[in-house]
C-alpha cells in the first residue's frame, strides 16, 4: 500500500516525536485534534525532520525567534496602546 504524502509526513512526524518527547508528546498532540495533526505533519515531520542542523541548533533557532516575535507584539502593543492614548 502507498501512502499519501500527508501519510508519509505524518508517520515521520509521530517517529520524530516519540524521539524528542516519548508518549507524553503524542498524548499531547493527540489530544489537540486537527491542530495536533498539524504539528505533528509540520512541526515534526517537516521541521524537525530535515537535515543540516542538529536538535541543539534547532531549538535554539526556535527560541530566538519566539524572543523576537515576543519583542515584537509588545512593541506592537505599545505603539498601539500610545496611538489610542491620543
Amino acid at each position: 500500500m502507498n501512502q499519501t504524502v500527508d501519510e508519509t509526513r505524518h508517520t515521520r512526524g509521530l517517529a520524530k516525536l516519540a524521539e524528542l518527547d516519548g508518549q507524553d508528546g503524542e498524548k499531547t498532540v493527540t489530544s489537540m485534534g486537527e491542530l495536533g495533526r498539524y504539528l505533528v505533519e509540520f512541526g515534526f515531520g517537516e521541521i524537525y525532520s530535515r537535515s543540516g542542523l542538529s536538535l541543539r541548533d534547532r531549538e535554539f533557532a526556535r527560541f530566538a525567534v519566539a524572543g523576537v516575535l515576543t519583542v515584537l507584539s509588545r512593541d506592537n502593543f505599545r505603539e498601539t496602546q500610545f496611538e489610542e492614548g491620543l
